[in-house]
């Protein structure tokens, strides 16, 4: 457990780091977009035509069963920025590794 202080102290930090590093983010989330959905759109069109219509279903439409379904195929179609640099080539892994050392 941290103290409030410490906390304040983090938080500050936090708020200067997301400001200096947020075109540089920014830029990091362009450059992968396109490949996360692509990811997302090749393991949402290998479910079946009933789980694809339930996951694309409002939440407030959703029944119990459904909402199980749903949370259970999530890890399959959200990615983390580490996963999906792995599929990068060329020019724009290149880019993401200069983009990278630039948050750090």
């Amino acid at each position: 457990m941290i103290s409030a202080e410490e906390l304040s102290r983090y938080q500050a930090k936090k708020a200067i780091w997301e400001e200096q590093t947020k075109s540089i983010r920014e830029q990091i989330a362009g450059l992968l977009a396109p490949k996360k959905e692509a990811l997302r759109k090749e393991y949402f069109d290998k479910y079946p035509v009933e789980i694809q219509a339930l996951l694309v279903k409002p939440g407030s439409e959703r029944n119990p069963l459904e909402w199980q379904m749903a949370h259970k195929a999530q890890p399959y179609l959200v990615f983390d920025d580490e996963t999906v640099a792995k599929s990068l080539r060329g020019e724009e892994k290149a880019r993401y590794q200069a983009l990278l050392g630039g948050v750090k």
